[in-house]
């Protein structure tokens, strides 16, 4: 712990005074005072754990109780057997814990706009408090791993230590210190300190019988700043003590000694008035939001309107029967709606059979511990029903994690309320406004806060930050919805809005919405070097194990037939946006594959390499296309270093972590393991964002005449195509120039249309001036073919396709 030790010249007997300073420490707050009392005291002012030059060492934590085990050390260090304490702010209660510790050594303490008892702190409640400065600490921590502080956040006065204090210390012990101090006390106080209540001087002044309370003029560090107005009663103070005429509280005045021994409390009335009503709301209001409704009946209880006891009654009756219901509500019908098609695509077989599982193995646990983590009672009570977990097992975890949980909650918001109440009791209007206020807040502690306060919560915090500002991340229609007006005046010029859908003649609404992925492959059949092997595995007519099993046979009878060895690429024939896609290494996967996809599957050879998608053009009446633009797929890896697990590697990559979710959800069962140094951890197989890939825009640098030949020999297997997209693999980008080994593994219709090159580089203008260009390309050979009879898709076939791409059905 650093100090400065410094001694009177001349003088080798001087009384030692240990200066102590407060939460938010600036190392030279103290110079103006020091300047006043060095000529008569030996001055010993340390820099106390986690502050100032003290900053180097790891602190258990930053309560008085550590800062006052410390400064011992120090004293014993120095030899120091008698010492005069003056604390500031947080060193006040700094210096009564180290007078509690060495009663026979401090000789003597004088509070400095001091710490003072919890009733005259911020809100005047403790919970209160605490809760304030927990968010507080959480806000530093978001601070300390969100923004570019270049370690200001480490050396200011608002630095770790400095917010840690007030949550590690105890915020009732003040008063009992005070009490159990005897010997003599000096109060200096400024009148108008907004920071420590002068009101909390008073108080501290009534229960310290032997004190004497000195008032100054100004605000909060006005004893710091004019010195001149503090150091000579210090200074009178301490000569004093060491002459014997301060009194201690043995000496204090009868009549003092009597008022520091009275305690003030305060209790309002109770009503009763439509009790009955109230506890039925909140027995309803339950089954909506647990937590949420055992607040409000704890602030009710605060008021007096409700007793704690029947609120308590209430909540549980209340959160018994909702979860209850849930549970009923899941054994009776949750089983059919899964399977219907609109929620078959969410909750797959193969989730079910997982979760089956897992819950007849922890499910009494799960059921136990989702009554203390909000917002999971409804999917954990609607789940244990859906997979007919033991309604006794569910009914016993139900009722002792409650019993545990609800009453010290209710009691809690009924603690908290009582400031609240307290300043709303003059404006009832704004009553309710407030406890909404409330409510939100401490919901927001435990759903935002708690998250915040591990590295992992910040990380995934980041993550989400991200996937919301960078557009890249963005849906769809969202990153163009200011194309909207462009597209509706394309459509008002062209004679109809689905009249681009003419751009394809022979294909399905154009290649828009509902085409089938083999009809394209088999359009390309004639092709036969640039199509991987392919086949079509028809739908199954129901979800069952036996049809998974069946399909997974008929797909390994055509692997071995065509001579591909495993990794497999499974799509729906029928889907979009990558939904339904998977990569799968063995027969197990594959089986699970179609234990979650009824519809037809088209079955394609894994062809390794770069891959890239091209956007294809050709005008009516001209035999050569032309490319539009070029994208470049990009695959995030990670490289292990022998000492992080996958987890941690994941979420320091700065690529990887914009897309931690989806590689955390997809290595789920890796997390945990550390690669070895050097180790290549491939996080995406496949150059879809729902599996982590992205693309960068290449354009400018891999569209070459010869490319745009071959691109144009692939386009004329394709029955008058005019306008569509290539997705094609290639064993290098030089290949990929050069037009040779292309390997066509997708092709898109006039959909491609609406889609544009997320890169990261680009901004939201640029690509959606490429989507606006495809929209005008498209809409024209339309408008053409339209005009020569060719009739457009109709809105009835569009939203079926939609439907069947979505659902997968």
């Amino acid at each position: 712990m650093y100090y400065q030790d410094l001694r009177p010249p001349g003088v080798h007997d001087a009384p030692v005074l240990v200066l102590l300073h407060g939460s938010l420490y600036v190392p030279s707050e103290f110079n103006a005072l020091i300047q006043q009392l060095a000529p008569n005291f030996r001055l010993i002012v340390p820099d106390l754990p986690g502050f100032g030059a003290s900053v180097g060492e790891e602190w258990p934590d930053y309560a008085p109780t550590t800062e006052a085990h410390e400064l011992e050390g120090l004293f014993d260090h120095l030899r120091l057997d008698h010492v005069h304490l003056a604390g500031f702010g947080m060193g006040g209660a700094v210096a009564l814990e180290m007078a509690d510790r060495a009663p026979e050594r401090v000789q003597s303490v004088t509070l400095i706009d001091s710490t003072g008892t919890v009733e005259y702190e911020w809100l005047g409640d403790p919970v209160l408090n605490h809760a304030i400065y927990g968010a507080q600490l959480s806000i530093y921590h978001a601070a300390h791993a969100l923004l570019p502080h270049f370690g200001w956040l480490d050396t200011g006065p608002l630095n770790f230590a400095s917010v840690r204090a007030l949550w590690d210390s105890d915020p009732l012990r003040m008063r009992d210190l005070l009490k159990s101090y005897r010997n003599p006390l000096l109060i200096v106080h400024a009148q108008d300190d907004f920071v420590e209540q002068y009101s909390s001087a008073q108080e501290d002044y009534r229960i310290a019988p032997q004190s004497r309370l000195i008032t100054i003029p100004g605000g909060h560090k006005a004893a710091l700043r004019n010195p001149e107005l503090v150091a000579p009663r210090i200074r009178e103070f301490v000569e004093n003590v060491e002459r014997g005429l301060e009194q201690n509280k043995a000496q204090a005045e009868p009549a003092r000694l009597a008022a520091s021994v009275k305690d003030v409390e305060v209790s309002g009335p109770r009503s009763r008035t439509y009790e009955f009503l109230l506890l039925l709301v909140i027995a309803v209001l339950t089954m909506f939001g647990e937590d949420a409704t055992c607040i409000g009946a704890g602030l009710l209880v605060a008021r007096g309107v409700l007793g704690f006891w029947s609120a308590l009654s209430a909540c549980l009756l209340g959160i018994l029967a909702g979860n209850l219901l849930y549970y009923v509500a899941g054994w009776r019908y949750g089983r059919p709606v899964l399977q219907h098609p609109l929620f078959r695509w969410a909750i797959k077989e193969s989730d079910l059979h997982r979760m089956t599982t897992l819950y007849h193995q922890r499910g009494t646990w799960i059921v136990f511990l989702s009554r203390f983590v909000p917002g999971s009672r409804l999917p954990v009570f609607m789940s244990a029903g859906i997979l007919r977990f033991s309604f006794w097992r569910m009914l016993v975890a139900l009722v002792v994690s409650n019993l545990l949980w609800t009453p010290p909650f209710v009691w809690a918001a009924s603690w908290l309320g009582q400031g609240m109440i307290a300043m709303v009791e003059h404006y009832e209007k704004a009553a309710l406004f407030i406890v909404v206020i409330i409510v939100v807040v401490v919901l927001a502690v435990i759903h935002i806060v708690q998250p915040l306060c591990t590295w992992r919560g910040r990380r995934l915090w980041v993550s989400r930050w991200r996937r919301m500002t960078c557009w890249e991340f963005w849906p769809a229609w969202l990153a163009q919805l200011r194309l909207v007006t462009a597209w509706w005046k394309l459509g008002r010029q062209s004679g109809g809005f689905l009249v681009f859908t003419c751009a394809n003649p022979d294909f399905p609404s154009g290649g828009f919405i509902g085409a089938a992925k083999s009809v394209w492959l088999r359009a390309l059949s004639d092709a036969h070097s640039a199509v991987p092997s392919w086949t079509l595995l028809p739908a199954a007519p129901a979800a069952s194990t036996v049809t998974a099993v069946h399909r997974a046979a008929t797909l390994e009878a055509w692997r071995v037939e065509a001579g591909l060895t495993w990794p497999v690429l499974l799509k729906r024939d029928v889907g979009g946006q990558g939904r339904g896609v998977s990569l799968c290494h063995s027969p197990e996967e594959a089986r699970g594959y179609f234990v979650d996809n009824l519809c037809a599957v088209v079955a394609q050879q894994y062809v390794a390499g770069v891959e890239f998608s091209v956007w294809f053009a050709r005008d009516l009446g001209v035999r050569e296309g032309r490319i539009l633009a070029v994208s470049e797929a990009q695959f995030p890896a990670v490289v292990g270093d022998g000492q992080r697990t996958l987890e941690r590697l994941i979420l320091s990559d700065d690529v990887a972590l914009s897309r931690g979710q989806i590689f955390l959800t997809k290595f789920a069962a890796r997390v945990a393991d550390i690669p070895a140094a050097g180790e290549v951890i491939n996080l995406s197989d496949l150059a879809q964002p729902a599996d982590g890939a992205y693309a960068l825009d290449a354009t400018a640098e891999l569209v070459t005449p010869e490319l745009t030949a071959a691109i144009n020999a692939l386009a004329r297997h394709l029955s008058d195509f005019h306008f569509g997209k290539f997705q094609i693999r290639c064993p290098s980008r030089e290949d990929f120039r050069a037009g040779k080994n292309l390997r066509v593994i997708g092709v898109a219709g006039v959909k491609a249309a609406g889609s544009a090159i997320r890169d990261p580089r680009r901004t939201v203008a640029e690509a959606c001036a490429q989507t606006l260009r495809q929209w005008e390309t498209c809409f024209t050979i339309g408008t053409a073919l339209y005009r020569r009879g060719i009739k457009p898709a109709r809105w009835k076939t569009v939203l079926r396709g939609w439907f069947q791409a979505r659902f997968g059905t």
